[in-house]
C-alpha cells in the first residue's frame, strides 16, 4: 500500500526532533520509524521533542504502533519525550490511544518553544530558534490543508 503521512526528522544534540502533518496509515508510520530509529543515540541518554502540531491522526493500527514505538526508545536510551500537540481533541485521542506513560518523563505541550523550555529543564538544551522544520511545518499547516 502507499504510503500516508508526511515527516521530517533531525538529531540536534542528544534530542531527535521528529515532525509529522497529515493522516498516517501503518506503511507511513513504519517508514517514519526507520527514519526515527536510524538517528536514535548508540550511547548515553537522549530525549525526543516530537511535533504533532500538523498530525491529521490515523487508523487504531497506527496508534498500536506509536505504543510500540514508545516502549522501544524509552528501552534504548530515551529518558524525556515531549510532544507539541495543541488541538485539545486531538490530543486527548492520543492521551488515550497511547501508553500512559509517567508524566516526569512524557509530557505534552501547545507550543514548540514549551516543549524546548521543558527539555532544556530537564537537562536537554534546545531552543525553539533551533527548530530544523519550519519550512516543512509553515507548508503541511492543518488550516491549508
Amino acid at each position: 500500500m502507499k504510503i500516508h503521512g508526511e515527516w521530517e526528522i533531525t538529531l540536534i544534540r542528544n534530542v531527535i526532533v521528529s515532525s509529522v502533518a497529515g493522516t498516517f496509515n501503518e506503511e507511513g508510520v513504519q517508514a517514519e520509524l526507520r527514519d526515527f530509529y536510524a538517528l536514535v543515540p548508540r550511547e548515553g541518554a537522549w530525549a525526543t521533542l516530537i511535533n504533532l502540531s500538523n498530525w491529521d491522526m490515523g487508523s487504531d493500527a497506527t496508534f498500536k504502533k506509536v505504543v510500540s514505538f514508545h516502549e522501544w526508545i524509552l528501552s534504548h536510551g530515551c529518558q524525556r519525550i515531549a510532544t507539541v500537540m495543541p488541538d485539545t481533541v486531538r490530543r486527548t485521542i492520543h492521551q488515550k490511544k497511547t501508553s500512559q506513560i509517567s508524566a516526569e518523563i512524557f509530557r505534552y505541550f501547545a507550543t514548540f518553544d514549551e516543549a524546548c523550555i521543558w527539555l532544556t529543564e530537564q537537562e536537554f538544551p534546545i531552543s525553539s530558534d533551533e527548530n530544523p522544520h519550519q519550512k516543512f511545518l509553515e507548508r503541511t499547516r492543518l488550516d491549508q490543508m
